[in-house]
């Protein structure tokens, strides 16, 4: 195949849309997890971004790849839900959870694995500070964790694109 040699060169024409401004990233390795019925701020899963246009867009990555409920023994429904915040407005939520019959499939007290993953292209329309933080709440079971500290981590990933 060809090789195309840009050392030293200018490139030109391109469309000035869509290209990659700026990126901020947080990651929480600490274990995070709630009983709250209500969502509630994930501690440390927050970043700020100032957009330099306000018609750029910000395309919001979040993951924890940890996340899972916790169900009493005996098994049920059991699930968690983690929601992305700008400033006060959700933008995008996802639930993590399934159904477990008695505890069964090698699962303690019916503890089960299901991690979140989010990707949302938000168009805050403005050139301030503008926060993104994750929340989390339990929607049935005992404890829904978004991290077990352990070997999964929660990351926020904030990229400003050119609009």
């Amino acid at each position: 195949g060809a090789t195309l040699d840009v050392t030293n060169a200018t490139v030109t024409g391109l469309p000035a849309s869509g290209k990659v401004l700026q990126v901020v990233s947080t990651t929480v390795s600490a274990a995070r997890s709630t009983s709250s019925a209500t969502y509630v701020d994930i501690s440390g899963a927050s970043a700020s971004i100032t957009p330099s246009s306000a018609s750029n867009k910000i395309l919001v990555l979040a993951n924890a790849p940890g996340a899972y409920a916790s169900q009493a023994s005996g098994g049920g429904t059991c699930y968690g839900r983690i929601n992305i915040v700008r400033t006060s407005t959700q933008i995008n939520a996802a639930v993590s959870g399934w159904y477990i019959s008695g505890g069964s499939g090698g699962q303690a007290l019916g503890d089960l694995y299901n991690g979140i993953t989010m990707i949302t292209l938000d168009e805050p329309s403005t050139t301030s500070s503008t926060t993104y933080k994750l929340q989390f709440n339990l929607g049935i079971g005992t404890t829904f964790f978004a991290s077990d500290g352990a070997a999964t981590k929660i990351s926020l990933h904030l990229i400003e694109i050119a609009g």
